[in-house]
C-alpha cells in the first residue's frame, strides 16, 4: 500500500490512483493539492515565496469555485 500526502490518499496500485483522480470533483482535487502543498512545505521542497504563490492560486481557485455555485 502506498500512502501519499501525509495519509490523505492510500492506494494499492497505479490504476487505483488514476481512478481516484479521474473521479475526483473540484473540492477533492483542491483538497489533494492543499495537502500536497502542506506535505511539500514540511519536507522543505518549497521556498516561502513558492508556498505563498501556490497558496494564493489555491485561494483563487476556491473563490472561483464558490462563485460558480
Amino acid at each position: 500500500m502506498k500512502i501519499l500526502f501525509n495519509g490523505l490518499l492510500e492506494v494499492n496500485t497505479i490504476p487505483e490512483l488514476k481512478f481516484l483522480i479521474e473521479n475526483s470533483d473540484k473540492t477533492n482535487s483542491i483538497r489533494i493539492i492543499e495537502q500536497a502543498l502542506d506535505s511539500g512545505v514540511q519536507k522543505g521542497i518549497y521556498s516561502i515565496e513558492e508556498s505563498y504563490i501556490i497558496y494564493l492560486c489555491l485561494e483563487k481557485l476556491k473563490t472561483n469555485e464558490n462563485e460558480d455555485k
